[in-house]
């Protein structure tokens, strides 16, 4: 981050900057289904050409990637800056489940979290401690406004999930469409700093930085996910260059995927120190965290739905 931009970032946390805008301060919605995922942090490297099949969600894939220690890359806590980040969890008490943390999302509006469609459709992966808890049975819950997901910050019930219509969980040929993003919204209002949507997309080579809780090692444990917040650079990349990730045309490829958990945390764009959403992580590959490449659901492609589902859905806090 620049220097103008790391004092602006911190004008930001102390909430010097000026008023949210219209959509950020809005109530809003209902309904409901289920998921799981999160994410974490390395030091840059350039884009490697991966040799790999399957997606990865919350467990990295199988790819073998051109081979990487995970101790080249390096997590960094967030700052207090970044406290529209979201951690999403979820209760499954008849599994002895609780606080689980899944996926991570970005605050765009005190009612509404932006995060990746496939976090409400995917089973979480089989554990060594017990099989898969459904997704019938997760009750869904975020916490914002704290870079620690187990304390501190605002709470809420998630009540309704909002996945992108044209959501179809597989690999495209660039000319499928995955929209793998999708909007939670929650049963009560946060007094929370939201985070806007980016105002353009991104562009070959750019620096972005992504936040969220997740795994710096290969396990894929929750237990293994960091309870502090974590930030690091991702550079965009032509989209030829994730080829054998079959990225469609509304997303965007990075270096430097994050680990296991890593889905739905966003891509943020600093300008003047005011952050902005680029966009949320869908899919990586690579066998360890940084190896390979991530794919991106390109944010300012989904505007329209984005808006108009909020629009559509407000309805008064509880």
């Amino acid at each position: 981050m620049r220097a103008e931009d790391a004092l602006g970032a911190r004008d930001y946390a102390a909430g010097t900057l000026p008023e949210p805008s219209p959509l950020e301060k809005q109530p809003h919605t209902r309904k409901f289904e289920e998921g799981e995922h999160a994410l974490r942090s390395f030091k840059i490297t350039p884009i490697s050409v991966f040799k790999a099949g399957g997606l990865a969600l919350a467990v990295i894939g199988t790819a073998a990637c051109s081979a990487q220690d995970a101790s080249n890359f390096v997590s960094q806590p967030a700052p207090v800056a970044a406290t529209w980040s979201v951690s999403v969890q979820y209760d499954a008490l008849s599994y002895g489940v609780r606080d689980r943390p899944t996926c991570t999302g970005a605050l765009l509006a005190p009612q509404w979290v932006l995060t990746a469609a496939h976090c409400s459709k995917t089973g979480e992966p089989p554990h060594k401690d017990g099989p898969p808890v459904p997704n019938a049975i997760k009750q869904f819950h975020v916490r914002a406004g704290s870079l620690d997901r187990t304390q501190g910050g605002a709470t809420s019930t998630v009540d309704a999930i909002y996945e992108n219509p044209g959501f179809t969980w597989k690999q495209g040929d660039q000319t499928d469409e995955v929209d793998d993003i999708s909007l939670m919204h929650l049963v009560t209002l946060l007094n929370v700093q939201t985070v806007p949507l980016a105002s353009r997309p991104p562009l070959d080579g750019e620096l972005l930085t992504f936040y969220g809780w997740a795994s710096t090692s290969n396990d894929p444990h929750p237990k293994s996910l960091p309870t502090q917040l974590q930030q690091v650079g991702v550079t965009v990349a032509d989209l030829s260059d994730c080829a054998e990730n079959a990225p469609s045309q509304k997303e965007f490829c990075t270096s430097n995927p994050p680990g296991s958990g890593g889905s739905g945390g966003p891509a943020v764009r600093w300008e003047a120190g005011r952050p902005s959403v680029v966009g949320t992580l869908s899919r990586a590959t690579g066998a360890i965290p940084g190896d390979g490449a991530a794919t991106f659901s390109n944010a300012e492609q989904f505007r329209s739905w984005i808006d108009e589902t909020i629009a559509q859905h407000a309805v008064a806090a509880h």
